[in-house]
């Protein structure tokens, strides 16, 4: 019986079912170089592009309960949970679609990207700093949170 390398030993212990692809924990062994795969946007340069009145997609890929809370003026939603499944049937192949999650450190707005590339859509492009790059900068944002008081 050939000797299995620690190598082969620590990759077949973390092996990713079909059916476990888009789980948190499974989802971050991929992440490596992905980040550093897309064309990144910054706040300022998507509010330029807003001004313009360039045609795009702002797709949040946040999960719909920090959708329905918060989120970046005339944005959609689909979760990055949801891509394969709900960017086909809502997504055009065509446009220009600028994906952004809750912030620079989270990583749904990279893996949303990768998934919709790996779809055949070719023109994507990721805001780095989500909608918390977007609230600091003071542009608009609207859902729930625009009646939410903070307790005294």
């Amino acid at each position: 019986m050939e000797k299995q390398s620690e190598t082969d030993r620590w990759i077949e212990d973390r092996a990713v079912e079909h059916d476990d692809f888009n789980r948190t924990n499974d989802v971050a062994l991929f992440m490596g170089a992905i980040l550093n795969l897309y064309t990144d946007i910054t706040a300022k340069e998507l509010k330029i592009l807003m001004e313009r009145g360039e045609e795009f997609v702002l797709l949040d890929v946040r999960d719909n309960a920090s959708y329905d809370f918060e989120h970046i003026c005339n944005s959609i939603n689909i979760p990055v949970s949801f891509i394969e499944r709900e960017g086909i049937k809502k997504l055009n192949q065509s446009d220009l679609i600028i994906v952004y999650g809750s912030s620079a450190e989270s990583l749904e707005s990279a893996v949303a990207a990768d998934k919709l590339t790996t779809l055949s859509f070719g023109n994507v492009l990721r805001f780095i700093g989500g909608i918390a790059a977007w609230k600091d900068s003071g542009y608009c944002v609207e859902g729930r949170m625009e009646g939410f008081k903070e307790a005294a």
